[in-house]
């Protein structure tokens, strides 16, 4: 619109092929001038238009770079959708959870899981002392030191059936319920190869061992779980 006002101030029209052409009663000797204004004005045309395909291929560019990274953002992220509340089982176990986690509780156990017991699964328990654990013939007194009890409880749980290439990633001391004991982080595979992680604290209350344990799977499920596992560790208490 704009080139045919300026052909029309000099006198000319635009043909089929955009070519001028003189008017009826047009002046033909500003055609040289006009042609170079026409020349002018398409070239800036043509570069305005170039600008403004980059701009907006920029702007595509930049939507789709922040959709990916936004996407990616919440399939990793782990945020609560409730508020922890605290439980007392029949275990006599009282402690603080995400109203999200479900799962069954006995008088030596309590087992809760968020997204199954195939991807994670919080172990509470329990175990009379001078009584031999479940996979080996150790057992756990009351006069043992702390890493003492966490040697036995290691190689009760290199014993059970299903656990391979169990490895021992940290071991530090540790205090539950005013208590000391020990905490351990764990590493190992599974009979089908998958990679899983766990996080035991162990001490002795009583006449009994106690036990709080985290086991998931490495790949995402032990990071995500964590805030909750310590949100129970921090707050329990044996009856």
């Amino acid at each position: 619109m704009f080139l045919a006002k300026i052909d029309a101030v000099c006198g000319f029209t635009i043909n089929r092929k955009g070519f001028l052409i003189p008017k009826k009663g047009g002046h033909a000797g500003s055609l040289v001038q006009c042609g170079r204004l026409r020349s002018v004005i398409r070239s800036s045309s043509g570069a305005c238009l170039s600008s403004r395909k980059a701009i907006h291929y920029s702007f595509f560019l930049v939507l789709i770079i922040m959709f990916l990274f936004t996407g990616c953002a919440d399939r990793m992220s782990v945020k609560r959708t409730s508020l922890p509340r605290a439980y007392t089982n029949e275990a006599g176990f009282t402690f603080e959870l995400s109203a999200n986690w479900t799962g069954r509780s006995g008088e030596l156990m309590t087992v809760l899981t968020l997204n199954g017991l195939d991807k994670e699964f919080i172990q509470l328990k329990k175990h009379p002392l001078s009584t031999s654990l479940p996979h080996t013939e150790l057992s756990i007194h009351e006069d043992m030191q702390p890493y003492e009890t966490a040697e036995i409880v290691m190689n009760n749980l290199r014993a059970s059936p299903g656990i391979f290439s169990l490895t021992t990633e940290k071991l530090t001391p540790a205090v539950v319920d005013g208590k000391e004991g020990f905490g351990v982080r764990i590493s190992y595979f599974t009979e089908n190869g998958l990679a899983r992680r766990c996080f035991i604290y162990g001490f002795i209350s009583g006449e009994r061992y106690v036990e709080i344990g985290f086991y998931a799977l490495a790949e995402h499920y032990f990071d995500a779980g964590l805030e909750d596992f310590f949100a129970v560790v921090h707050s329990f208490i044996v009856n």
